[in-house]
């Protein structure tokens, strides 16, 4: 039995102990070791619960700690009979601790985590039937009711939703017996009683299980008292959150929207007020009730329900327009939900027209904003709350049709210069927001054709809309707009970029306005992305009203020197794209040769070791590699190099410069790999004579200029992904035999050269880890996509001791690189590496068991041994299972398999020796023994 009393702690070992725990908190290593113990005893029952009575908060709340984790770790384990005697106890000094609130509220949640486990049908009812409970006052079942549902709360996560359902259907009675009770109760216990609910609302208890209930009949009557209303709506709120079975909703509606209709004048008193708490609350409630009841909502046409939704509908448009943007915000997904099931007919044409007004309002700048470092309002939670926002407009769209561009831009018909700023821009974003709604997909794919075929579905209005609307963004006073304007009529541009090609004028102004605006730091990312939208959607009337060289000369001009590079040059090529494939080829040189100036520019300011430049280089090499991933685009001209090979030939003058100087930086070599890569990864690349030469350049690189093995992990991040591309005889006809063994022999050599430079024979797996798992990585892939290359390898072997090495280690990351390639290469089926793998395995099969048993059964993490006893079984069927006993007898020789049982020892070298085991039966009996030998 488990008596709480203060009995076998003297008062000095108590004024002691409260000295240890203010030691612990001023960093005492010491008493921290003796607490954790302390905290493991039995005295820690009695002493918890007197330390509460501290004077110290600290104290106090490493008692409710201690308390706390003990009734739920231990008291489970106790018998019925002693668990209830230390309920009553605990929920008796809650009872009479009626002047301290704080400890009051502990003892009822140490109580809670003694309650019986709520999966169990009928032990909740069983539970409040005790007499210790029963003979409570109001307000201690209120904190004890409170606690226990915060308790289950947190204990749903281990339930299923029938034994939610089943304790929750337990709940309610007696939630509404509580509820009864208070029918003469002061306004504190029903406040106190509605935190329950509360509280129970979060553990599961639904508005379907107060349906019919006299629990929901109160919790209205009481939400009708000013003074209780914020507690009823936080208390139905969160029983909204659960779903409501779908037979219920008709129901629930009758029975809930009239009563929620007759509280809306409250609403009105407390925004008037400025009450933005009670607010909040009641608007959540509204809406989360809301939520639950759409389909009520979506069909009260016609039916005896249609004033109260009208009238509740009002209240969440006010609630939406209220000042305080948190209180806004908590209707937005109510009007989400609402647009995918009211219909388009003019009842809710007319109230989403109002939303759209009010939801856009709420989005407008203040009108003295500049920026968001001088700003009153918060970044964060705006650009959420328009993010939200986007959702409303595009689902109110459905509903609106084809007036949803003229309900957005309403505000500025036969507008000029009188209109606000931020209306104008609002306006902007919300166009934008839409545009997926309001204009037809099908039409989508006219890209850059003018005149019927790209106005397809659009309807003429939509259209002028459209027209009128780019004319307000990009007009001759474009320049004297504030900045927030011109970024949204920027970005509705890109948005609306299909649409651009029916007025060819239009566009050309346009596509001159996003030029001005590359030379305006603030803008020119926002610019360039706009222009690549439009110039990937009407590229070839592009080329027609617009001379291609100009644009390529404004637009490097401006954008290369920034971080919108990448971005421009992107656009730029879906330009070439459409030129006549020779002009495409000068147009190419054109777009190069400024970054091929700006390289050289930077060598020429550069002195020896690795300078200021280095990024700048780096930025440049990587504005280089997007062209080339964009030139599939652009078809081959018959007996003329692939505009690949146009560019690398123009770059390799550069490059031979700048290799000996800038490559001990890890920012430069990633943007050589990735340019390497983006030549290789060209389908037609691939079969041109640029290729060898582009695998002995890097091949050049690793020879001259890797200084430390770190360098290593770009190259071989950049070598794997060429073993994939490599091309195969099979797999490509149109690679020459010529070609193929030069790539074969060129990865034969990168692996000997990498392995090398590595230092592999001596590794330090603190320090180069990384590069040692991306080395091993990319010779895994080598075994698959290239296996003649380490076939040919001189490092095989080294290579293959060197797994062994980091299998030993332990580390999970070395297990997960070096098993795979293990595996790999004993499982090969390529004759000459099945021959090469088979010699090494006469050397050193019965080391690699030894190593690998023990990383299996001690030193390997459990979640990665599954790797190691793949390889164990892949070796013994390479070297034969009659040699395998012997190898595991010479294993277990060692002292960590000394401590294991004989028997069981015996047992696993026989069974797995037998040959009659299949792999995965294998894999099963090993990782089993492991498990054995670590206990």
């Amino acid at each position: 039995c488990v008596c709480v009393c203060v009995c076998s702690l003297l008062c000095g070992t108590m004024e002691e102990l409260e000295q240890t725990i203010l030691n612990f908190y001023d960093g005492d290593v010491g008493a921290d070791e003796w607490l954790m113990q302390f905290q493991r005893s039995d005295d820690a029952w009695v002493a918890s619960i007197h330390l509460l009575e501290s004077e110290s908060h600290v104290v106090q709340g490493f008692a409710a700690n201690v308390l706390l984790q003990k009734c739920r770790q231990e008291a489970m384990d106790l018998p019925l009979t002693s668990r209830d005697e230390l309920t009553s106890a605990l929920l008796s000094r809650a009872e009479v601790t009626q002047a301290d609130s704080i400890r009051r509220t502990l003892y009822a949640s140490a109580a809670a985590a003694t309650a019986p486990w709520c999966s169990d049908p009928g032990a909740i009812t069983a539970h409040f039937n005790m007499p210790y409970i029963g003979g409570l006052s109001i307000m201690s079942q209120c904190l004890y009711l409170t606690a226990l549902g915060e308790e289950f709360a947190g204990r749903t996560d281990r339930l299923d939703s029938e034994q939610i359902v089943v304790l929750c259907s337990e709940v309610g009675p007696i939630l509404t017996a509580v509820a009864e009770a208070l029918d003469n109760g002061s306004d504190d216990d029903i406040i106190r009683f509605l935190a329950v609910v509360e509280a129970w609302g979060t553990a599961g208890l639904s508005l379907s299980h107060l349906l019919d209930s006299p629990l929901l009949e109160a919790i209205l009557g009481w939400a009708l008292a000013p003074h209780l209303t914020l507690a009823a709506a936080k208390a139905l709120s969160e029983c909204a959150e659960q779903r409501v079975a779908d037979g219920h909703i008709e129901h629930l509606a009758n029975t809930l929207l009239p009563p929620l209709a007759a509280l809306t004048p409250l609403y009105h008193s407390a925004a008037e007020a400025g009450e933005e708490e009670w607010c909040e609350a009641f608007a959540v409630m509204l809406c989360s009730t809301g939520k639950q009841m759409i389909d009520a909502f979506a069909t009260c046409r016609g039916t005896p329900l249609q004033e109260s939704v009208g009238v509740v509908l009002e209240v969440v448009v006010h609630a939406t327009r209220h000042a305080s943007l948190s209180i806004s915000a908590e209707t937005l997904s109510f009007w989400d939900d609402l647009t995918d099931k009211a219909p388009a007919d003019d009842f809710w044409g007319q109230l989403f027209g109002k939303v759209v007004h009010t939801v856009l309002g709420r989005c407008q700048f203040e009108p003295d904003f500049e920026s968001w470092e001088t700003a009153e309002q918060d970044e964060g939670s705006f650009r959420r709350y328009r993010r939200s926002s986007g959702s409303v407009l595009r689902g109110s769209a459905r509903v609106l049709q084809s007036d949803t561009l003229g309900v957005i831009t309403e505000p500025l018909s036969g507008a000029g210069a009188a209109v606000p700023w931020q209306e104008i821009e609002v306006a902007f974003f919300g166009a934008t927001a839409v545009v997926s709604s309001v204009v037809p997909q099908a039409s989508r794919s006219f890209r850059g054709a003018a005149g019927p075929a790209a106005a397809a579905g659009v309807e003429p209005e939509v259209h002028a809309a459209l027209v009128s609307f780019v004319v307000l963004g990009f007009g001759d006073d474009t320049a004297e707009m504030h900045p927030v304007v011109r970024c949204a009529a920027l970005t509705f541009a890109g948005a609306y970029s299909h649409w651009l090609g029916q007025d060819p004028e239009r566009l050309g102004r346009v596509i001159e306005v996003m030029v001005q605006c590359f030379d305006d730091s603030a803008l020119v990312e926002v610019a360039a992305e706009a222009f690549r939208q439009i110039c990937s959607a009407c590229g070839k009337l592009i080329v027609a009203i617009v001379p291609v060289n100009a644009l390529i000369e404004q637009t490097t001009r401006s954008t290369f020197p920034t971080a919108a590079a990448p971005t421009a040059a992107g656009a730029l090529i879906r330009v070439i794209a459409c030129c006549p494939v020779k002009a495409a080829q000068e147009h190419i040189r054109a777009l190069v040769q400024p970054i091929l100036e700006s390289l050289q520019q930077l060598y020429g300011q550069h002195t020896e070791g690795v300078g200021d430049n280095v990024m700048e280089i780096a930025k440049e090499l990587n504005v280089l590699g997007i062209i080339i991933r964009f030139l599939d685009t652009i078809p081959p001209i018959p007996d003329q190099p692939h505009a690949a090979v146009l560019i690398f030939s123009m770059f390799w003058e550069t490059f031979e410069a700048l290799k000996t100087c800038f490559l001990g930086s890890d920012a430069v070599l990633l943007e050589l790999c990735t340019i390497f890569d983006s030549i290789i990864h060209s389908a037609k690349g691939r079969s041109l004579e640029v290729l060898p030469t582009v695998f002995q350049t890097l091949l050049s690189i690793m020879e001259q200029v890797i200084p430390e093995p770190h360098m290593i992990a770009p190259f071989t991040t950049s070598l794997e992904y060429h073993g994939q591309l490599a091309p195969r005889e099979d797999g490509n006809a149109d690679v020459s035999r010529e070609i193929r063994d030069e790539v074969f022999a060129y990865f034969g050599t990168a692996l000997d050269l990498v392995f090398e430079r590595l230092n592999l024979g001596a590794p330090d797996f603190s320090r180069d880890a990384p590069a040692y798992g991306a080395y091993l990585d990319f010779a895994t892939r080598m075994v698959i996509f290239s296996p003649e290359s380490v076939a040919s390898s001189e490092a095989l072997p080294h290579v293959l001791d060197f797994c062994m090495l980091s299998v030993a280690s332990g580390s999970r990351e070395a297990l997960r690189s070096a098993c795979p390639l293990l595996s790999r290469a004993v499982q090969s089926n390529h004759y000459e590496l099945f021959l090469r793998v088979q010699q090494w395995l006469e050397e050193s099969a019965s080391r690699s068991i030894d190593l690998l048993m023990h990383v299996v059964c001690f030193s390997g993490p459990l979640d990665v041994i599954l790797s190691p006893a793949k390889v164990v079984f892949e070796v013994a069927e390479a070297v034969g299972f009659e040699h395998l006993q012997q190898m595991l007898v010479e294993a277990m020789r060692s002292e960590e398999f000394a401590k294991v049982d004989e028997t069981k020892r015996m047992v696993c070298v026989e069974e797995l020796g037998s040959a009659t085991l299949s792999k995965p039966d294998f894999i099963a009996a090993l990782i089993l023994f492991g498990k054995t030998c670590r206990l």
